[in-house]
């Protein structure tokens, strides 16, 4: 066993993770990348997301994210969907979200065929209002992989593993997602995702959705996108449509 431990660490300390010199927002899709920002740098994604579920509507807006490069392989987050409202037949619901901070490790860069592969830890902490917090601190572990393809094209995925506050009690969800994107001409991509989430509270089953988009680069430091979504399995019609940006500057207090 301990020899097994010894190996796994030998090839995550001989591996080479990717120069991250372009920008890889981890906005907007439901899928997080491997790619962690570049030491150094302060990147933030913005952005908001309107739904409609049925008869009733949501907004969430600023969804904000702070991701900091402190070196090569840890980078530190935190980000909350906002204000948030909601007009349904019962009325107008509105407040903060609750907040996360979590931590991205990257464990090795892509080569041949490997993926590159990173791990995100986080905590949901209980900072929203009544009607949209779910009132406890809630851990969660991602594993993100990436890997390029031929002709621009590029996928990855998520398997998450989180501890869940509901109104029924604590629940183990589990979520997996599945992203393929190209990258176009005048600096513009596209992208496409599934993801499933189950449960989603307790007592419900699998719940699928998909979503994609258009993203622009401007210049090497800011990207801005717009994306649209569906719940696939909903027993109501329910989409999603969404639009944001990324900025990306250096930390002066934090030397190369």
């Amino acid at each position: 066993m301990k020899l097994m431990k010894g190996i796994l660490l030998a090839a995550i300390c001989s591996s080479v993770l990717p120069a991250q010199n372009t920008l890889v927002p981890d906005r907007p899709e439901f899928t997080a990348t491997s790619t962690l920002v570049e030491k150094g740098f302060v990147e933030f994604d913005d952005g908001f997301t309107f739904s409609s579920q049925g008869n009733g509507y949501g907004l969430s807006a600023p969804e904000t994210m702070m991701r900091l490069g402190l070196n090569d392989r840890l980078e530190l987050r935190f980000d909350g969907d906002g204000f948030l409202s909601e007009w349904t037949a019962g009325g107008h619901a509105k407040g903060p979200s609750d907040s996360e901070v979590s931590a991205k490790v990257g464990l090795f860069g892509q080569r041949h065929l490997r993926p590159s592969v990173s791990i995100i830890s986080s905590v949901s902490m209980p900072t929203g209002t009544t009607n949209f917090s779910s009132r406890g601190y809630d851990p969660t572990v991602k594993v993100a992989w990436d890997k390029d393809l031929i002709s621009g094209f590029a996928m990855g995925g998520n398997f998450n593993l989180g501890s869940i506050t509901t109104t029924g009690g604590r629940i183990t969800q589990r979520a997996a997602s599945f992203s393929l994107s190209r990258g176009l001409g005048a600096e513009f991509g596209l992208f496409g995702e599934v993801y499933a989430v189950s449960p989603v509270a307790a007592g419900n089953s699998t719940l699928w959705s998909g979503d994609g988009g258009v993203t622009r680069s401007i210049g090497k430091n800011a990207q801005i996108d717009v994306r649209f979504g569906k719940q696939i399995n909903s027993a109501e019609s329910t989409w999603l449509v969404g639009a944001g940006f990324t900025i990306r500057e250096p930390m002066r207090w934090i030397s190369h």
